[in-house]
């Protein structure tokens, strides 16, 4: 079973069962309806049942899970398209023709900011010359896994294109995330034009926008962290981890949109005082 472009049934169970195993028909059908829309008991079964075939989920008595083997072999096969097509090198073949969108999920911080980071380098190398636009409510990502993050940089120095980047806050950790940004970069703290857009982040180049979302506890929990956080004696590293370690429903969107990233992009050019045509 592949991950299809709109979201299937059997999808949905697999995606439950992922994070909750041992259940029954009628948990799966009750969690569905609730956030997605509703199935009928008949329809649940049927896929199960499918799946039962296929190897992927087991019934133990009126419960089911995913089969180990499966999930072992998933995780593998995941982790080399992974490490293949997030490759800053590859990307540039792969971004979308003019129109196209595609969004995914994740439930890790850290995974999702790997992957955007990844798709910002293929983003400069299909732009070169064009500026990155980035609005940033805090600047959390260093505090999530430091050492890419900083791989990340140092990469984005080589790629030597311009930044005009928006944070949101102008709190202790933000400016300690902020100290070791990329130096051909332009950064302000004040308030600018995505104030009430706390829960999203935008990049921009080119016709390119990435738009991530986070959800609201997680984003009520970092506003929190950088509000109380004054001076480094007020760092509890454990805080850190549990915020930034927790299980998030995140959301990375990649689109090539024209008309939007100019509409973005005009805010950013008023925002910093440019012409449009300085940020390409």
């Amino acid at each position: 079973m592949l991950l299809q472009l709109s979201t299937t049934l059997e999808e949905l169970i697999v995606k439950y069962l992922a994070a909750t195993p041992w259940v029954g028909a009628a948990w799966l059908q009750q969690a569905i309806a609730r956030d997605y829309k509703p199935y009928t008991r008949r329809g649940v079964y049927k896929e199960l049942s499918k799946l039962e075939r296929e190897g992927i989920v087991v019934k133990v008595k009126n419960s089911y899970s995913l089969r180990l083997a499966w999930v072992m072999n998933l995780v593998s096969f995941v982790g080399d398209m992974y490490d293949v097509y997030l490759d800053p090198s590859l990307l540039k073949t792969l971004l979308l023709k003019g129109g196209e969108k595609i969004t995914w999920r994740f439930s890790s911080l850290a995974k999702m900011d790997m992957a955007w980071t990844q798709l910002m380098l293929g983003m400069h190398r299909a732009c070169p010359g064009k500026a990155m636009c980035v609005w940033c409510p805090h600047q959390w990502f260093d505090f999530s896994h430091g050492e890419r993050n900083r791989q990340f940089i140092k990469a984005n120095d080589i790629a030597a294109n311009r930044r005009f980047h928006i944070i949101g806050g102008s709190t202790y950790l933000d400016r300690l995330g902020g100290a070791g940004q990329p130096k051909i970069g332009v950064y302000s703290y004040a308030e600018g034009p995505f104030e009430d857009l706390r829960n999203t982040y935008y990049t921009l180049i080119g016709d390119y926008v990435i738009c991530v979302k986070l959800d609201t506890v997680t984003t009520r929990k970092i506003e929190e962290l950088f509000s109380r956080v004054k001076t480094a004696r007020d760092i509890n590293p454990q805080e850190m981890g549990q915020i930034f370690g927790a299980r998030v429903n995140a959301k990375l969107t990649l689109e090539i949109n024209p008309r939007r990233a100019a509409e973005l992009k005009r805010k950013f050019a008023r925002f910093f005082g440019l012409k449009i045509e300085e940020i390409g």
